[in-house]
């Protein structure tokens, strides 16, 4: 029975230990990078040059408006993307302290960014990025949070082939 119970403890500890090994040999053959796996921040120095695709999901806002964009979009306009991505990452941080905002209407947009595939690149998750179109139109998720402006506006609505986008395209118009 004891002969039974330490061939089970080593069979759970085999199993345990390839997995870790493979990755291991993988990693040594130069297969894939020993970067920590997970999701990237979109401004952390290098991802935004590797942009490749973009899907963007609008919420349900509070109030019953009216957009000119659907409420999902996808864009494979790369150098469109690489340039959204670099406006958004030279947004203004916001600081610490008391905010004014206008009305918060509850239109948000996710961005969803993925990497171009390359020969030395992992297929590394980029963190998705949220908008807030209406109230202080702050943006999260590429690092610190920042503030939109009239450029990330405008390079948003280049990126969905929209043209001339500002800010009031995003935020919609209340029906009635």
């Amino acid at each position: 029975m004891r002969t039974l119970r330490l061939l089970a403890v080593a069979a759970c500890l085999v199993a345990l230990a390839a997995p870790a090994a493979a990755a291991t040999r993988a990693r040594a053959a130069g297969l894939v990078s020993s970067r920590a796996a997970g999701p990237v921040d979109l401004c952390d120095g290098s991802t935004a040059a590797h942009v490749g695709r973009l899907r963007v999901t609008r919420s349900h806002p509070l109030n019953p408006e009216r957009f000119d964009l659907p409420a999902l979009a996808a864009s494979e306009r790369v150098p469109a993307l690489r340039a959204l991505a670099d406006v958004l990452c030279a947004l203004p941080r916001v600081g610490q302290g008391v905010f004014s905002c206008p009305i918060d209407l509850g239109v948000t947009y996710t961005l969803q960014f993925f990497l171009a595939p390359g020969p030395s690149r992992d297929a590394l998750a980029v963190r998705p990025v949220s908008y807030d179109a209406t109230g202080c139109q702050f943006v999260t998720g590429a690092g610190t949070t920042r503030r939109a402006s009239p450029a990330f506006a405008d390079a948003l609505g280049a990126a969905l082939g929209l043209r001339h986008a500002t800010d009031a395209t995003f935020a919609g118009a209340l029906v009635g």
